[in-house]
């Protein structure tokens, strides 16, 4: 893992990607991107085949494009479940993107008290709406970075890539479930009321190390889906600790996507960067498991007290059933900006391939519990759109 200083960090070598990459020599390897019908990103102009086993076609893809006949004009092995793969020749690099510490944005201040209020009932969108699933989405404002982990690393000042921060601003290497729940302002709506902390990795432009800044954020907590009744569906517990994906085996699928809104195109990608034009909102997705073992808050792994629901159910070894959170991360294309010259802090693979294979997110619990249950009760066990800030009971978090 890299470690922060004051001056530019170069980042530590990690494992090749788990999709089949070599490790060395210049003959030519072939990495995949994407099965049939999945989108994906490429740094352009590169060298894409599309097929199955013997039975390939092959083209010059630049930016994002569809894994399907349609775009390579052809299908080179019919009946048969195909794939797009990158030619990669000469030595694999398997290096984290440089960071220029010294351009580090400064941390928020956020709100060092609770925030709420009553709603204003005369306005229907201040009122929660029947829905099929329930909803309540907290905005949070970008708080600060830095290369702290205190899930992985916990008590390890630096010893983790750059993390991009939101929520409690006294996040670091020493948070405790403790310390997060009883100390510290928030950049999220409700103020100390959600003393939580969420975290993504840093992303950077590799043309001068300069990590960006993220635009805007959402954290959706949500109901309904994967089979599990939301009358079901429990708070998750103060103190819980997850991540969702692995940086340590990087690969263009995992519970996360990248998409572009705005200049009406809006469409997702996939699992890699995309090149999205100057107005756009570049937008990161990471999608967390639903279902809680009821025991640990968290793991060696900090991944396997959490699962996903099998078959409409909670399994057996993980019977309870909390709110799929989720973390919408917005980017803004502004002039300037090359998005495909764009990486996670954790991209530890070769820099040829699209960015973002690494995505991963960590989520801590510092509700003010009474705050939460307002709106598992309200919002998710009764299945209304809480839209953003509302409980649920006449008051909104502002």
């Amino acid at each position: 893992m890299s470690s922060g200083s004051a001056t530019a960090v170069a980042a530590a070598p990690s494992p090749p990607p788990s999709s089949g990459a070599g490790t060395g020599g210049a003959t030519t390897t072939w990495l995949k991107l994407a099965a049939e019908g999945q989108s994906f990103a490429v740094i352009g102009p590169a060298t894409v085949r599309y097929g199955a086993g013997t039975n390939w076609v092959t083209r010059v893809v630049s930016n994002s494009v569809t894994c399907s006949n349609s775009f390579f004009g052809t299908d080179p092995a019919p009946g048969s479940a195909k794939e797009c793969q990158q030619a990669l020749t000469g030595t694999i690099s398997t290096t984290r993107p440089a960071v220029d510490a010294t351009k580090v944005p400064p941390r928020n201040a956020g709100y060092s008290s609770p925030r709420i209020m009553a709603a204003n009932v005369a306005d229907p969108s201040q009122l929660p709406s029947p829905n099929d699933i329930g909803a309540f989405r907290e905005p949070c404002g970008f708080s600060h970075m830095s290369f702290d982990d205190p899930i992985v690393f916990p008590g390890q000042p630096g010893a983790s890539h750059l993390h991009a921060f939101f929520g409690n601003t006294s996040t670091g290497a020493a948070t405790t479930s403790a310390s997060l729940a009883s100390s510290g302002s928030s950049t999220c709506a409700g103020g100390t009321l959600n003393r939580s902390s969420y975290w993504v990795p840093a992303m950077i432009d590799t043309r001068t190390g300069t990590p960006i800044t993220p635009s805007a954020s959402i954290f959706y907590y949500k109901t309904g889906y994967n089979g599990i009744p939301p009358a079901a569906v429990q708070p998750l517990p103060q103190g819980l600790r997850m991540v969702s994906g692995d940086p340590r085996n990087a690969q263009p699928f995992g519970p996360f996507r990248y998409g572009c809104v705005g200049l009406g195109n809006d469409y997702w990608a996939g699992g890699s960067i995309p090149n999205c034009a100057v107005g756009q909102d570049m937008l990161m997705e990471i999608i967390f498991p639903q279902c809680w073992d009821g025991v640990n808050l968290d793991s060696p792994d900090h991944i396997s007290h959490m699962a996903n629901p099998v078959g409409g159910h909670c399994p057996a070894t993980h019977p309870v059933p909390v709110p799929v959170v989720s973390f919408e991360i917005h980017y803004t294309i502004r002039s300037g900006d090359v998005p495909s010259a764009w990486r996670l802090s954790s991209d530890a693979y070769d820099p040829r391939l699209p960015g973002g294979w690494s995505g991963h997110g960590d989520w801590f619990g510092g509700w003010d519990t009474d705050t939460m249950s307002t709106f598992i009760t309200n919002c998710e066990q009764k299945s209304m759109d809480c839209r953003a800030y509302l409980l649920g009971d006449g008051r909104t978090l502002y």
